[in-house]
């Protein structure tokens, strides 16, 4: 009986134990999360620095184990605090370490003396966004097929795929550099790509351009159906002068395809291309300033080849206003939307493909000489060689960005927490 007694006590001091320690892991996750929230929402604040920041998150835990109804109280109670900051600021780690003496779990394990728990928060709406990558469903939604980089300055990075490799590197000559890198589901490829380490179960971002309007769409006339325009051809369409082709705003169906070294010029517009490609290739040039390209219907996509150079500007104001590129919602998905040319160094405002795939080969250069760019796709794929490059310089350019890809002000949110 007396065996037995002790082994009851045991039992039922091992049960309280369990308790406590449930108890005390549950209690100090919430006081992580507050924690790394209070401290996230401080970052936003230009006058606070690093260790501003450390303090208010070790303050924060110290006078939440004060309080009664926080893990407290205990005398051989050990609490260790750390804090991580990212060096811009873009994101604070709260890690606890709390450890208390145990009556009988100790005799069979120290771990369950010890509890841990760690939250990350960060800023949302407080930067800018680079990249979108919208399907939610499918792996590779962003995907790094070849040698290859992406640099977004000062702006953040998404991919909304929830799967493992939402978000991939298959390369390992393949390069993300970014403000923050955000996946809904995993990540794949090595570490050191990322810079930094992306953020995984991030809840995927609403499509900001979703309410934007089309522009409007009228009838083709002969003059604009199935158009096609090379060197030492159709001379005779008054278009042309010498080797410079000069379109104007307007609906162009059944595709435009351009072949040689011509110079097109687009002229300040929408142009919407409609039933068919808009096709460039060879040695040209095409360029313009102000111009907006709706494109509407299954075939209606658009390729940059060859040694092709594109210099583009987005509308100031009207129904493309800040808008490149636009594919028709109702579009066939994963239509391939191409740029495959060296010089695509001009390139400023977004690229809005909601059903489409982006994609950039070759040894394409992409954005260098941009004040800002934005990319909003289905999928996003770069192959091997392209370099792009994502800037944010919204004040330096006369091109508005649209609503929803400029910071419109920081609220702190959870990104990560974990307890044992």
């Amino acid at each position: 009986m007396a065996f037995a007694g002790v082994a009851a006590i045991g039992s039922l001091g091992g049960a309280v134990d369990l308790a406590i320690f449930n108890k005390h892991r549950s209690d100090i996750q919430a006081t992580a999360d507050s924690a790394a929230l209070a401290s996230a929402r401080e970052m936003g604040l230009a006058s606070t620095s690093e260790s501003n920041i450390k303090a208010i998150a070790k303050q924060y835990v110290t006078l939440n184990f004060a309080s009664p109804n926080q893990p407290s109280g205990d005398e051989n109670a050990d609490l260790q605090v750390d804090v991580e900051v990212d060096p811009n600021r873009q994101w604070v780690t709260v890690d606890i370490n709390y450890k208390w003496e145990t009556y009988f779990v100790q005799l069979i394990s120290q771990s369950l003396n010890t509890a841990f728990a760690s939250a990350t928060a960060s800023l949302a709406g407080d930067q800018s966004i680079c990249m979108i990558a919208l399907d939610e469903n499918n792996a590779n939604t962003l995907l790094m097929s070849g040698a290859s980089s992406i640099t977004a300055n000062d702006c953040g990075v998404y991919s909304n795929s929830r799967s493992s490799a939402g978000l991939n590197l298959q390369s390992h000559r393949a390069t993300l550099d970014a403000a923050s890198t955000f996946t809904s589901g995993g990540f794949e490829g090595m570490v050191a790509s990322f810079r930094p380490e992306p953020v995984t179960d991030s809840p995927p971002i609403s499509d900001p351009l979703a309410s934007r309007a089309y522009p409007p769409v009228d009838t083709c006339s002969s003059s604009n159906t199935n158009l096609s325009f090379s060197k030492g051809k159709a001379k005779k369409d008054s278009r042309f002068d010498g080797q410079v082709l000069t379109l104007s705003p307007g609906t162009y169906c059944g595709g435009v395809r351009v072949v040689g070294s011509l110079e097109v010029i687009l002229q300040p517009g929408i142009y919407v291309f409609k039933d068919g490609p808009f096709d460039v290739q060879g040695n040209s040039t095409i360029k313009g300033s102000n111009v907006g390209l709706f494109f509407t219907g299954d075939t209606s996509t658009f390729s940059f080849t060859g040694s092709t150079r594109v210099n583009l500007t987005a509308p100031k104001d009207g129904p493309m206003a800040g808008i490149l590129f636009f594919e028709d919602r109702s579009s066939p998905l994963n239509r391939d939307f191409r740029i495959e040319t060296k010089d695509a160094e001009l390139f400023e405002g977004t690229v809005y493909l909601p059903r489409g795939r982006f994609v950039i080969d070759k040894e394409s250069r992409l954005g260098q000489r941009s004040n800002w760019t934005a990319i909003i796709a289905h999928q996003i794929e770069t192959g091997n060689g392209p370099r792009l490059e994502i800037n944010s310089n919204f004040g330096a350019s006369t091109i508005p960005a649209p609503k929803g890809i400029v910071p419109t002000g920081a609220a702190p949110i959870l990104t990560k927490r974990k307890s044992l």
